[in-house]
């Protein structure tokens, strides 16, 4: 399985549709933009839902990095997270 390292981009640079709901976040949103996460790039799939673009799964130990962050458990056990909120290195 290949995982990359990515950075959570700043909320500016999400699509409109996450942007809306970024307001449901906007405590953590300080510590959660510009962190360091995991993704497998073997997920890759097109996003169906809001931007239609492409999307990657968070590995799990990113996942509950995250969940600390927020002070809470995601209610799935995986979390994908689409281009627009990604900031992908070359």
């Amino acid at each position: 399985m290949a995982i990359a390292k990515v950075r959570i981009a700043p909320v500016e640079r999400w699509c409109a549709g996450l942007r809306a709901e970024a307001a449901e976040f906007a405590p953590h949103l300080p510590k959660l933009c510009g962190l360091e996460i995991e993704i497998i790039l073997e997920s890759m799939r097109m996003n169906v839902n809001p931007c239609h673009s492409k999307n990657w799964q968070v590995t799990k130990s990113s996942l509950k990095r995250m969940d600390a962050i927020m002070g809470k458990a995601h209610e799935s056990v995986s979390l994908w997270l689409c281009e627009h909120m990604l900031e992908i290195g070359d």
